[in-house]
């Protein structure tokens, strides 16, 4: 049985290159999957918005979906940030329209996923440090720290926040 409701979520993204705070697991993975090239910067960038979407459960899995904004870089786009009720540590976020791209979020665990541009996919690393998810039909929020590695040349750390007002 299918549900769906209008929110209202607020994002709260702060994006920074990689710092030395990360937990050792995490470094170790890296060395593992390749040498990485971990640049450091004093000036993160933080987004704080709010907008609003459709949160739906469809039986098996809660779905929130949402419009992109000229804020957060990808106008156009349209992400369904999904998990399934059986596994709700691992979630999956959709991109589609202006932007394209499939990353899965698994604490611990290092995915590889893939982001299309105008030219040619890209394929990312994500590796997850911690993962909160208490979202649920009714509410809640997820909280994601996570790394980013682009081609085994960069990485970008990202905390986000995404909670639902109403």
């Amino acid at each position: 049985m299918k549900s769906e409701r209008p929110v209202k979520i607020k994002i709260m993204s702060t994006l920074s290159d990689y710092s030395s705070e990360y937990p050792a697991f995490l470094v170790d993975m890296m060395n593992t999957y390749g040498n990485v090239r971990l640049p450091q910067s004093p000036f993160p960038e933080k987004i704080e918005l709010i907008t609003e979407g459709i949160l739906r459960d469809t039986g098996d899995r809660i779905e929130l979906e949402y419009e992109e904004t000229e804020l957060t870089g990808m106008e156009g786009a349209t992400t369904t940030l999904s998990y399934d009720k059986q596994n709700p540590n691992i979630i999956t976020v959709l991109r589609d329209g202006s932007i394209q791209t499939a990353l899965v979020f698994e604490e611990g665990v290092r995915h590889i996923c893939m982001y299309e541009t105008l030219y040619m996919p890209i394929e990312l690393c994500v590796a997850t440090t911690t993962l909160t998810n208490e979202l649920t039909f009714e509410g809640g929020q997820i909280a994601l720290d996570y790394l980013i590695e682009t081609g085994g040349e960069q990485a970008e750390r990202t905390r986000l926040s995404i909670s639902i007002l109403s």
